[in-house]
């Protein structure tokens, strides 16, 4: 089984771990970047960084290097995450995004962001951003080592994953100087936040009465801390502590790839690599309708890193050029010159290569009604038996909505880009692929009102 590699930053220390396929299982580094490289835990010099990174790639991997994925794990200060509310009486849910997105990223320009909104609840949205300069640096790090960056994953949206409860909690963490706030519901977050001075009991309870989707008698009193030596609050709160088990106790400066990797093992299908966790799934593809917000679906247009690359198979590959700076660390250069010449010609063919035929009736459907006109769920279940597609029931939506919603099972979105095709021209379009694994049907399109 091919490696992947973990890479996080915290200050300008470099961590570096990679685990399955080796013999020796989990397996990490650590490296000191110099000045220039790094910045507040930023990439600011690539090129730099991917030649460091690169000698303990292969330290770690050896000859396994040329197999592997990167999987970076992203600090706070590049991402922001937010829930976002809206109402069932108050219009648009579109407009209603967009204006609390921007009331409570105030201050932010949302142009410097790839983004988006899932509904995660009724009237509730988990929105995530990362700042655009940070997805180019790491992507242009795959570039320079000639390896595909897999996931690029925000780490304090894996602590209610791994968690695994939907009750609000908090989760305190220490990074260098900084205190990591992030308040946690609906195994999602709703806000996270880094801190240069300490927050009280006081201020903790005041800031989640204040951001938290839904009034509440009490605060939170779930409380979930990581690398507080010191650390009590008043009775009312439960405390404990993250990653206490033997599994992080083993490696204390990798616990977040420790962390990372326990998720993904309960994930074996790769379910999440399809959602917002990775936020390569943020980067504007060409199969969103023109007419819709980008809040909603990114997909308004291309970004200047798919310029230089594609999305092949859920994994982003850049066209590179030359030796990369793998290639130049590991021994024998011949025999890695040789595969990375083999990897660019098979990417550059999966790339120019059509996608194989798809066939309309190998897929499951249910129609909704979210249009609330009747029989509207009937007519296009007619319409799309009449294209091909199985639909195996129909029914109304929980709610209505002016746009069509297409949510599809994670192993089908290869399928995408045909059912927008063939509801674009009726419908503002907007597609999802966070249908559970274990519905009857493969994809959910719930039909509005535009």
């Amino acid at each position: 089984m091919p490696a992947f590699i973990v890479v996080s930053l915290s200050g300008n220390q470099l961590y570096v771990s990679a685990d399955p396929g080796l013999a020796n299982g989990f397996t990490a580094q650590t490296r000191i970047m110099p000045p220039g490289a790094v910045d507040n835990s930023q990439i600011v010099d690539a090129k730099v960084f991917a030649n460091i990174l690169a000698e303990a790639i292969v330290a770690l991997v050896g000859p396994n290097a040329k197999n592997s994925t990167l999987h970076f794990l992203v600090e706070p200060q590049d991402v922001y995450v937010r829930f976002i509310s809206t109402r069932k009486d108050s219009g648009d849910v579109s407009s209603q995004i967009e204006a609390e997105v921007a009331a409570k990223l105030e201050g932010v320009n949302v142009a410097d962001l790839y983004y988006s909104c899932q509904k995660i609840a009724p009237f509730v949205f988990q929105f995530v951003g990362i700042k655009k300069n940070a997805v180019s640096a790491y992507l242009e790090v795959g570039s320079s080592l000639g390896i595909p960056v897999a996931a690029v994953t925000p780490w304090v949206l894996l602590l209610p994953k791994y968690v695994n409860k939907g009750a609000p909690c908090v989760f305190l963490a220490r990074r260098l100087d900084n205190q990591i706030v992030a308040l946690s519901e609906l195994n999602g977050v709703y806000f996270s936040e880094a801190y240069t001075e300490d927050k009280s009991v006081e201020e903790l309870q005041t800031l989640v009465q204040k951001l938290s989707v839904y009034e509440r008698s009490k605060p939170i009193q779930n409380v979930y801390t990581l690398d507080y030596e010191q650390f009590s609050l008043s009775s009312s709160y439960v405390v404990a502590e993250l990653f206490a088990d033997e599994k992080f106790a083993k490696w204390p400066q990798h616990k977040l790839h420790v962390l990372y990797e326990s998720v993904m093992a309960a994930d074996p299908n790769g379910a999440l690599f399809g959602t917002q966790l990775n936020l390569l799934n943020l980067l504007p593809v060409p199969v969103g309708s023109q007419k819709q917000s980008s809040l909603v679906y990114v997909g308004a247009t291309l970004g200047v890193v798919l310029s230089v690359g594609a999305l092949v198979g859920g994994i982003m590959m850049l066209k590179n050029s030359g030796r990369s700076a793998l290639e130049k660390v590991q021994q024998p250069q011949q025999v890695l010159s040789e595969a990375t010449h083999e990897a660019t010609e098979s990417t550059q063919t999966t790339q120019s290569q059509q996608l194989p035929e798809l066939k309309r009736d190998d897929i499951r459907l249910r129609v909704e009604n979210g249009a609330g006109v009747a029989g509207v769920a009937a007519k296009s279940r007619d319409e799309l038996l009449a294209l091909g597609y199985q639909v195996v029931s129909i029914g109304n939506a929980a709610e209505n909505r002016s746009d069509t919603l297409v949510r599809m099972k994670a192993d089908k979105r290869v399928y995408r880009d045909l059912l927008f095709s063939d509801l674009k021209d009726k419908h503002d379009v907007v597609i999802e692929d966070t249908l559970a694994a274990d519905a009857e049907y493969d994809v959910l399109v719930v039909i509005g009102a535009k």
